[in-house]
């Protein structure tokens, strides 16, 4: 019996340890925007009027609000049909995530998706907040930024984004710049925005 009890113990020692958190060091990650999904969120003031249907048009002057997760580097390959997935097949849930993602943007133009504006439209202004995990709750692991993004084509967009403050780990990022691009899933389910910084985040798995 106490073999038995010894074995037990190893295999939950080594449950344990596979369970650490995972240290995150990395210049891109991915943030999956889901409408529809408990960890997403979207909401839009198009005036006298709240929705959240993101296939609403939006008039010049709307104020909009989404969030979403930060995920690692790669986690969703963006040939995929759905970006519910990640690049194995495996349904994305928050506990893949390397932190949170919220965005507060003002629409300059209007935008339909029915009628796309032209190509190169500054769409809007915005500002987001990076949230990534921390083993301190103490100790806030966040980025703020300042952009605009600019219309590509129907299925993409560019954010040029500043970092106007950073905290925790990602101190020295303050008063470096970002740039993403929006990808639009070919079910149009929901879309992933690939930033890259100029210098390397630290984040941690959950």
């Amino acid at each position: 019996m106490k073999h038995i009890t010894n074995a037990l113990y190893a295999i939950a020692l080594c449950a344990s340890i596979s369970a650490v958190a995972k240290n995150i060091d990395s210049k891109e990650v991915q943030i999956l925007l889901a409408p529809g999904q408990d960890w997403s969120q979207y909401a839009a003031n198009i005036g006298g009027e709240i929705t959240t249907d993101p296939t609403i048009a939006l008039p010049a002057g709307a104020s909009l609000f989404q969030s979403g997760l930060i995920l690692p580097k790669g986690t969703i390959n963006l040939n995929q049909q759905s970006f519910l997935v990640d690049h194995n097949g495996n349904t994305i849930d928050p506990d893949m995530a390397i932190g949170t993602f919220s965005n507060n943007s003002n629409a300059l133009v209007p935008f339909d998706p029915q009628d796309l504006p032209d190509q190169g439209t500054v769409l809007n202004q915005s500002s987001s907040l990076f949230a990534f995990n921390s083993n301190s709750m103490n100790t806030p692991n966040q980025l703020l930024a300042n952009g605009t993004q600019t219309f590509v084509n129907s299925d993409r967009s560019n954010l040029n984004m500043s970092i106007n403050g950073a905290f925790g780990k990602n101190e020295s990022l303050n008063g470096t710049n970002a740039r993403a691009e929006l990808h639009v899933a070919p079910d149009g389910q929901s879309s992933v925005l690939v930033v890259k910084f100029e210098k390397k985040i630290k984040a941690q798995t959950p």
